[in-house]
């Protein structure tokens, strides 16, 4: 049984209408057995929508069912989606979406691997216990001049750089370092010196900076200190007591604010007569050392002031060069330890191994778009890898991912080109299920067309894959170059009538791509089929003339030429012209007599021309060229009659509108501006003469546009 998606929902706003939520009819798209299935619609009819809405932009929703399970926009996988040339960037994305191949799917992986590795030990580990344990958090730290191993110190200052964090680090090397070092043992110490060293150095205002600023042979004895020291206790002392008006020592009667007052006089002599070193030692350190200090800093200094013993001093400066030095141990081990419980080792090893061996790409896709895209574009597509083993694509010598298009000096065909074959690579890489695409051969001349349609059977020929497309030159290229590859469905979105995905029979694809089998059908098996004769008949006439050209029967040439000119009276027996040039009678229930006159009084609607159920697409086509004729003979009915124009002069419905409304008024303007647009007039379907496909006018607009079309046309015709 054939592969298919069975949907539920297509939304986008209210672009889609209420036809695409909740479908249960026309809403299945089976695959072919090679895998694709054509979308095939004119422009406005949602092509475009639902490549969106399949591609999930934002407002998007869809509900479709495959394989027995259901998807929806929520959930990833279903569908890759290829724009159209509008929505597409020359080359977007990295390297390795467009290439393919073990080894160097094999080389992403671990690439991969190793980036979200190497992340991880950075933040998680290093820059974590750098930051919280040790106090580091940037270059500038004063605690990374500490950092005696140049290369820990060097990585620390990459590390705690909040606009690196580690980025730009050479994985490579940075393994091989960790690898190199040793762990050292680290003999017991005082955590809480340790902290208070951290802490201390790290502040604006270290008393450990300055403790090793000062020369401990520079502090001499100061006699004088202990005579400040001694008032201040006293003035300590007498303020506790300041209630007693004896002194607590020698009970004699004593004032005690008055003393007070002479001791602060006194202790204020004393300050001043301090060296200069004691008063530094005195406002920068012992001061500021809080009573918590687990180092005896304050007590050290003291006596080296008042006895001159530096002996506590040396052991000070001591411990603190050793707390730096276990600082380094502990650096040197977290290094050391970082990717102890981590794979990133071994995973760097099998990296190493793969760049050394150079895996090229040679994968014959990759070169078939490589040879394909300079044999079109006249320009050298090179695969490539740089200096850091990265692959590259270079358009003569200008990397071509992420340029911008006017860098790369194309022209917009060539363009849109190149990024659609590249397109086709990254889809038949890209892990969905489905691959769609929009218009893939919209405005390419024919090299590019039939090159697509090649590279979309075979870049893509073990993917399913939806083509989206108003383009029938799409359909009859991918029969050509593969009969049979596709399953083909019509959209449609117009209320009120047969709407979603109608499924085209194989006849029908056979009708719509092979002259001889439309002709064939005429000729035959179409009269059990035709449901209203009179329209079929009439339907045909612009076909007909084309054909009769072909034939060279001149005389059913001229007489159908008589009734596709509105301005003409000839009466014209079409059943007879019919059985002439196809053999075959279409029995009609009164007269076939018809002129442009009588072709333009009537009132054309949409009909069941033949059966629907049978030639949907041949139904819609015969309803908009009998549309397509019948408006056109009203418009130059009207203004031959209106405006007197010589048609032996102006024949041609161009000529007619501009002698109609020529000249530079407003009203002119206005006349041949809202005539020459509508797409149903100036429209070289309606003869037929060259182009013999009979299905163009279904292709070229919708139901809907088609039948807005005709009502604004007979209001203006109404008005002139």
């Amino acid at each position: 049984m054939q592969e298919f998606i069975q949907i539920t929902d297509l939304k986008k706003g209210n672009i889609l209408g209420s036809t695409f939520i909740g479908m249960t009819t026309n809403n299945k798209i089976e695959f072919s057995n090679q895998g694709i299935a054509v979308v095939y619609g004119s422009n406005g009819a949602g092509k475009t929508t639902i490549a969106r809405i399949l591609s999930k932009e934002d407002g998007c929703e869809y509900s479709i069912q495959y394989k027995g399970n259901q998807y929806t926009q929520n959930q990833d996988g279903l569908f890759h989606v290829i724009s159209d040339q509008l929505g597409r960037d020359v080359i977007a994305g990295n390297a390795r979406e467009y290439f393919l191949g073990d080894n160097i799917k094999r080389e992403y992986e671990l690439r991969d691997i190793l980036d979200t590795e190497s992340a991880r030990i950075y933040d998680s580990i290093l820059i974590s216990t750098l930051n919280g344990k040790y106090r580091i958090s940037a270059k500038s730290s004063p605690l990374v001049k500490k950092i005696t191993n140049s290369s820990i110190k060097s990585y620390v200052e990459v590390l705690v750089n909040k606009q690196d964090k580690g980025r730009s680090i050479d994985k490579k090397k940075f393994l091989g370092f960790v690898q190199s070092l040793a762990r050292c043992e680290i003999a017991e110490y005082s955590e809480s010196s340790f902290n208070f060293i951290l802490n201390d150095f790290a502040s604006r205002d270290s008393i450990i900076k300055k403790i090793e600023d000062v020369e401990n042979k520079s502090i001499k004895i100061d006699q004088d200190y202990r005579l400040l020291e001694e008032n201040t206790d006293a003035i300590s002392m007498l303020d506790k007591y300041m209630y007693r008006s004896e002194c607590i020592i020698c009970d004699s009667k004593i004032d005690p604010k008055e003393l007070i007052e002479k001791k602060k006089a006194k202790r204020e002599e004393f300050y001043s007569s301090l060296t200069d070193i004691t008063k530094k030692l005195l406002e920068e350190i012992i001061l500021k050392v809080p009573l918590d200090d687990p180092l005896g800093i304050r007590e050290a200094y003291l006596l080296a002031i008042k006895d001159g013993k530096i002996e506590k001093l040396i052991n000070l400066r001591a411990e603190i060069d050793k707390y730096f030095e276990i600082l380094n141990i502990e650096l040197n081990n977290l290094f050391c330890a970082c990717t102890s419980d981590s794979t990133i080792i071994g995973v760097s090893d099998e990296y190493e191994t793969i760049i050394s061996s150079k895996p090229e790409i040679l994968e014959e896709d990759v070169s078939f778009i490589e040879e394909m895209v300079n044999e079109n574009i006249d320009r050298k597509i090179t695969i490539a890898r740089d200096k850091n083993n990265n692959l590259k694509i270079y358009l003569d010598d200008t990397e071509l991912l992420e340029s911008s298009r006017d860098d790369l000096h194309l022209s917009t065909g060539e363009q849109n080109f190149l990024s659609l074959s590249f397109e086709l690579l990254k889809a038949k890489n890209a892990t969905n299920k489905i691959i769609v695409i929009d218009d893939p051969i919209s405005s390419f001349d024919s090299i590019y067309k039939n090159k697509i349609a090649y590279s979309l059977l075979k870049v893509l020929s073990d993917r399913k894959q939806i083509l989206l497309s108003h383009n029938t030159d799409l359909i009859r290229l991918l029969e050509h170059q593969r009969p049979g590859s596709f399953n083909l469905y019509l959209l449609n979105k117009t209320p009120g009538e047969l709407n979603g995905f109608i499924s085209i029979g194989k006849y029908e694809i056979d009708l719509l791509l092979r002259i001889d089998s439309i002709i064939s059908l005429m000729r035959t098996t179409i009269v059990d089929d035709v449901i209203d004769k009179e329209y079929f008949l009439l339907s045909m006439i612009p076909f007909m003339r084309g054909y009769a050209h072909i034939l060279g029967n001149q005389d059913a040439y001229e007489k159908l030429t008589s009734v596709m000119h509105g301005y003409l009276d000839d009466v014209v027996n079409i059943r007879d012209v019919y059985k002439e040039i196809f053999g075959l009678d279409i029995i009609v229930a009164g007269s076939s007599e018809y002129s442009a006159k009588a072709i333009s009084n009537m009132s054309i609607v949409k009909k069941e021309i033949v059966n629907n159920s049978k030639y949907p697409l041949l139904n819609r086509t015969l309803n908009h060229s009998l549309m397509y004729l019948y408006l056109r003979l009203c418009v130059e009915r009207k203004l031959v009659q209106k405006y007197s124009i010589d048609t032996n002069k102006y024949y041609m419905l161009t000529d007619i509108i501009m002698q109609a409304y020529k000249g530079d008024t407003p009203e002119s303007k206005k006349g041949r501006v809202f005539l020459a647009s509508k797409k149903t007039l100036l429209n070289e379907f309606n003869h037929f003469e060259g182009n013999m496909n009979i299905f163009q006018p279904a292709i070229d607009i919708t139901d809907s546009a088609l039948e807005k079309e005709k009502t604004n046309i007979l209001n203006f015709l109404a008005n002139t």
